[in-house]
């Protein structure tokens, strides 16, 4: 189960432990979950942005592995050395193109519109709940990858602490490492991220 944890000698805040897989998550293999016609696979839209003829240009949805949940209660406590609380916040995937294996970078002009008005909603709409402190978008880029993994997304993540109190690393789907690890071991072939909070390892 994942959490937030306090670090004692920095005073800053960790995400730590395992992501729990959400319930409505289908997987096929050999399919891509973000391409048109394979939406079965996703969590249910929170937004879609539609052409003229009804077809979807941009999805977000939850997470199938969310580092932070809406639904999840604060319940800061103190346990030993740590002060530990839930990973309360939002955890959502934007689909940047109904286009399989293309990049951000070659998406025409008005599908990058789409894209940024839809980042626009969702962080001005996460900015409603007075739970969370803080928004950030940020966005994964792999030079090699799984096929389904090419399809071009961007992340956004809604927590309770603010930028300056505390680092929040992304944790690998299954795995009881977070990045703050990943970076201590190497960074991945290939991989490039952007993440805007600095990392720091879990004592």
């Amino acid at each position: 189960m994942a959490e937030l944890r306090l670090n004692p000698v920095t005073r800053r805040w960790i995400v730590t432990g395992k992501r729990a897989v959400m319930p409505d998550v289908l997987e096929v293999d050999g399919l891509c979950p973000f391409c048109p016609g394979n939406e079965r696979l996703t969590p249910k839209a929170i937004e879609e942005l539609r052409d003229a003829s009804g077809a979807w240009m941009t999805r977000v949805f939850h997470d199938r592995a969310p580092i932070f949940q809406v639904e999840a209660p604060l319940n800061p406590r103190a346990e030993g050395l740590y002060d530990h609380m839930n990973t309360l916040g939002a955890h959502e995937v934007v689909v940047d193109t109904p286009q399989h294996g293309i990049s951000m970078g070659a998406l025409p002009e008005e599908q990058m519109a789409r894209v940024i008005e839809v980042c626009r909603d969702r962080i001005l709409d996460l900015k409603q709940d007075r739970r969370f402190r803080y928004v950030s978008l940020f966005k994964d880029q792999r030079d090699i990858t799984p096929p389904w993994l090419t399809h071009s997304l961007s992340q956004i993540l809604a927590s309770p602490v603010l930028r300056e109190e505390g680092t929040l690393p992304v944790l690998r789907h299954g795995g009881a490492g977070s990045a703050a690890g990943q970076a201590r071991r190497g960074p991945e072939p290939g991989l490039h991220r952007v993440v805007p909070l600095r990392v720091a390892l879990p004592v």
